[in-house]
């Protein structure tokens, strides 16, 4: 993963899916794909770092730009609307691949990200990291962005 990291310009990528829509505007994986294009760097190698709870989006990406992206091996959902968090009793190893992937994408050239703690935390690992944000959170939520 190191030499990954080394040899490429990567672009991370938060998506956070499932539950969250009740906190934040679902983003469309094509908002998403298009931010992505937006950032590819012309004439250099790249590679695309993807956090995300949504098994489906992973897949996605996959299939959009195959041998570019890493991904860890955590936990997804293969429902749309039951967050991982709901779906797994085993908290410790949820909140230990969701330190993984903010440390991950806090060393990145750019993040792109939807409203999570996850990604927030990834700018406060690292405050110089350019962000694009895809969606706000809803009035109504206590949580910064």
């Amino acid at each position: 993963m190191e030499e990954f990291f080394q040899k490429n310009y990567m672009i991370g990528v938060h998506y956070r899916g499932t539950d969250k829509k009740s906190e934040a505007p679902r983003v469309a994986y094509e908002r998403v794909f298009q931010e992505i294009e937006k950032q590819i760097p012309l004439g250099k190698a790249y590679a695309l770092f993807i956090a995300t709870d949504e098994d489906d989006f992973l897949k996605q990406v996959r299939m959009r730009y195959p041998d570019r992206v890493m991904a860890t091996n955590a936990q997804r959902s293969a429902y749309s609307h039951l967050g991982v968090h709901f779906a797994n009793k085993n908290n410790y190893s949820i909140g230990e691949e969701a330190l993984i992937d903010a440390s991950l994408l806090a060393r990145c050239d750019v993040l792109i990200r939807t409203s999570s703690n996850l990604s927030l935390w990834s700018t406060y690992f690292n405050p110089d990291l350019p962000v694009v944000l895809l969606n706000l959170r809803k009035e109504n939520t206590l949580e910064p962005e």
